[in-house]
């Protein structure tokens, strides 16, 4: 800028909006809020750009106790100077105070913060250390960006034995920070072998196999409608975190009596393998293929050959807004080997969102071609199924195929959890939920509500009402 313009500029603005400024910054060393923010204000009408006077009032917001005022503030003086280092330092410390890692580091980023001068584990993991130092791809002295802490996170969460993993700053006296993984490992426990004995079921888990990241998870279930046994081993691929395969079995024994149908019985029994990528750019990967047989009078038997694969990852992000989008799509190709070789394509889409207290799930799905009757999208409440109605019960006198029923479906879950009582280890919540439906051309809706009591550690059991349908899930235990 020209000297002599840059002059004028500064005498404008201290005859205008200075004076303003330096008796806000006078008043609040003096602790008098009401005028300080009242000079701040005055001075914010004359240089509506200036990110100082923004800066100044969420300061008097912060010592006054109202962070949320003080953090709308910061992010108006962040829009008018983005690389402004005090705005940016303080906004950034708020979110980690309030244990917004995720926001405090892109805030931070900005400004070249924070710098990472030790990593560690906290409690120290059975995991074998070479496995656990490679779910974290940030190191040392080192700026920790954004980017790095999701990544690490995606691959901490995708061994599956870290239940609530979390990476947390620990500051330091020399300005720099330590980056503490709290992540408390799962461990077998009888508690949570034997929270399905209510629905005839126990569960059998040996999580991380000798410290190698392998786990082993069983169910078996003697439901006289519903026996059920099924396994599943997973490992991380060549000691990576990145990768990991998963190999599956899974038989079954079932009564069904779907409405305008005779009562039968589906045995199938199924095995298959699953190979699952966690990339560097946030994108989860999957394929794998599954072999069936089946005996069902309804549909064809016989031997079936499938092949999927799925692509997900985050869509919108905004940590300091407490919003979180993500979407997944998936694509089965299946074909029947007897009986006339039928194939068929099973296709599924699904966008899942958070916002503060509301988390909202958006579904759908097509199946076309000649395909087996268990390949259908079966709704309603049932322990076999994600695809929840819970206003239906997706059995009846015990036995399947009482909820809809469709070659396609849309479906739509809604949940507000508000949490009512903490009484230390325990926290009561609950909250309105509604789910919707589109099946057979059919129109569906269940509004209904639900009560969460969870531990610190687990297990949590949720009860739900909709439509006179009462419904309960009990949760694994976290340690």
């Amino acid at each position: 800028m020209n000297p002599f313009a840059a002059a004028a500029l500064f005498a404008w603005w201290a005859g205008t909006a200075g004076p303003d400024y330096a008796r806000g910054l006078t008043l609040a060393r003096e602790a008098r809020w009401v005028e300080a923010r009242a000079a701040f204000e005055a001075g914010a009408k004359k240089a509506p750009h200036d990110p100082r006077f923004p800066s100044g009032l969420a300061g008097l917001a912060y010592r006054q106790g109202n962070r949320g005022e003080a953090k709308a503030h910061l992010r108006h003086a962040l829009t008018l100077a983005p690389v402004d280092s005090y705005a940016n330092e303080f906004l950034g410390t708020i979110y980690l105070l309030e244990g917004n890692t995720e926001a405090a580091l892109e805030v931070w980023n900005r400004i070249g913060r924070p710098r990472i001068e030790e990593v560690r584990y906290d409690p120290p993991p059975k995991l074998n250390p070479v496995l656990a130092d490679r779910t974290l791809v940030f190191a040392p002295a080192t700026i920790l960006r954004v980017e790095e802490y999701r990544a690490s996170l995606r691959r901490i969460e995708s061994l599956g034995l870290f239940p609530n993993p979390r990476i947390v700053l620990q500051s330091r006296d020399d300005d720099g920070f330590d980056a503490v993984v709290r992540a408390p490992e799962r461990r077998a426990h009888w508690l949570s072998a034997v929270r399905g004995l209510p629905f005839a079921t126990v569960y059998a888990e040996w999580p991380d196999i000798r410290g190698n990241g392998q786990s082993l998870n069983s169910l078996i279930r003697w439901d006289s409608n519903k026996r059920r046994l099924s396994a599943g081993f997973a490992s991380p691929l060549a000691h990576d975190p990145a990768w990991r395969l998963r190999i599956a079995f899974d038989a079954r024994d079932e009564n069904w009596s779907v409405p305008g149908m005779a009562a039968f019985n589906l045995r199938k029994a199924e095995g298959s393998l699953d190979l699952t990528r966690v990339t560097g750019t946030g994108w989860t990967l999957s394929s794998g293929m599954a072999v069936s047989s089946r005996t069902v009078a309804v549909s064809r038997d016989g031997l079936l050959l499938k092949a999927r694969a799925s692509a997900g990852r985050d869509l919108l992000r905004l940590p300091g807004r407490n919003l979180v989008v993500t979407g997944n799509v998936g694509l089965e190709l299946g074909r029947l080997t007897e009986g006339g070789a039928g194939a068929f394509t099973k296709a599924q889409a699904e966008l899942a969102g958070g916002w503060r207290r509301l988390t909202a799930r958006l579904r759908g799905g097509k199946l076309t071609g000649t395909a087996p009757f268990d390949e259908q999208f079966f709704l309603g409440v049932e322990r076999d199924t994600s695809l929840w109605l819970r206003g239906h019960p997706a059995t009846e006198g015990g036995r399947k195929g009482n909820g809809p029923i469709g070659r396609s479906y849309g479906l739509m879950n809604l949940e507000w959890d508000q949490p009512l009582w903490r009484p230390g280890f325990v926290t009561l919540s609950a909250g309105p939920l509604l789910d919707g439906a589109r099946v057979r051309g059919q129109w569906i809706a269940d509004p209904g509500v639900q009560v969460t009591i969870r531990l610190a550690a687990g297990p949590g059991v949720t009860v739900s009402w909709s439509r006179g349908t009462i419904y309960a899930v009990v949760s694994p235990l976290n340690w």
